[in-house]
């Protein structure tokens, strides 16, 4: 597995910062910018994800003439053993040149390639909100006690049987983990 690229928060400008911590990983994960920690809010809940990275390599090519670096923002393990890398970006940005250089690393190395938008991230904003509620639940306790988990099932309860059924099913698979 890979280990996170260490980051200052010094290093990007104009930018959030984000701590959580992972339960999957047994770690503190950071990011920078709300569409990584929104993405990993998704991977944190998803049963399907048994391990991940958030910043695990950087690569270099020549694109035009240059030498240029671009770095993953995520590495996905999943349960049945693909392996992932994920680029964040938003949907302005995602015609890059660095795309291809991305791409033809992973095409070399075995691993699926991914470019995700604030598009696909944020395109269910009651299933993101409900992440972030689960998150914090769990998170802030070793073991969740009675109270926060009746406090997540009447949060999940108000939703509609479609959004229950569509997102809240790998919500309860990770509690009852």
């Amino acid at each position: 597995m890979f280990k996170p690229i260490p980051i200052k928060r010094s290093d990007q400008f104009y930018s959030n910062y984000w701590v959580g911590y992972s339960l999957k990983l047994m770690r503190e994960v950071d990011f920078f910018g709300d569409l990584q920690y929104e993405y990993w809010l998704q991977v944190e809940t998803d049963p399907d994800i048994s391990e991940f990275c958030e910043r695990p390599i950087i690569i270099d090519g020549v694109l035009e003439g240059k030498r240029k670096k671009t770095q993953f923002d995520m590495y996905l393990k999943k349960r049945d053993g693909k392996k992932t890398l994920v680029k964040i970006l938003y949907s302005s940005k995602q015609d890059s040149p660095l795309r291809a250089l991305e791409k033809l690393y992973c095409e070399k190395n075995g691993f699926e390639y991914i470019c995700i938008s604030e598009l696909d991230i944020r395109q269910n904003p009651i299933a993101l909100s409900n992440r972030k509620q689960i998150i914090t639940t769990l998170c802030n306790r070793k073991q969740p006690i009675d109270i926060d988990l009746r406090k997540l099932y009447l949060a999940i309860k108000k939703c509609t049987k479609w959004q229950l059924n569509m997102h809240a099913t790998c919500h309860f698979k990770l509690l009852m983990q």
